[in-house]
């Protein structure tokens, strides 16, 4: 699980659209030869859990582990944060417009009425070998 900050840098100019064009640099310094990145990774803001997902021989997903790993992670970057901020002063210049996740594979996870997982056996991992 891996969680970092980013910073973004305003609308292109020119643009007809009002909607931003997302480009992203996840590299906390581009290259003078990249393109004009408006998100970029905040050097230092990032925190990474490494976990076993996955319990073997099944494919079933450690939901709850997962999820309290991601709450780990995302309070540990607002922690960084709200650090960075006191040393630079202290004044709130950060505001959380959103927050997104991504496994890069395809996986299950059932969950109840309320939108809660309803356990493991009613999740399903791209690593699934049953």
């Amino acid at each position: 699980i891996r969680c970092t900050g980013y910073e973004y840098h305003g609308v292109q100019e020119g643009r007809d659209s009002q909607l931003p064009d997302w480009e992203l640099d996840y590299s906390p310094q581009p290259s003078p030869s990249s393109p004009p990145s408006r998100v970029i990774a905040i050097e230092g803001i990032s925190h990474t859990i490494s976990i076993a997902s996955v319990i073997p021989n099944t494919g079933y997903i450690r939901i709850h582990k997962v999820l309290s790993a991601i709450d780990e992670c995302i309070d540990e970057v607002l922690r960084l944060l709200r650090q960075k901020e006191e040393k630079e002063g202290g004044k709130s210049s950060y505001q959380i417009v959103g927050i997104g996740f991504s496994t890069f594979v395809t996986n299950l996870v059932g969950v109840d009425t309320f939108g809660e997982p309803v356990g493991e056996t009613a999740t399903l991992s791209y690593a699934c070998n049953r």
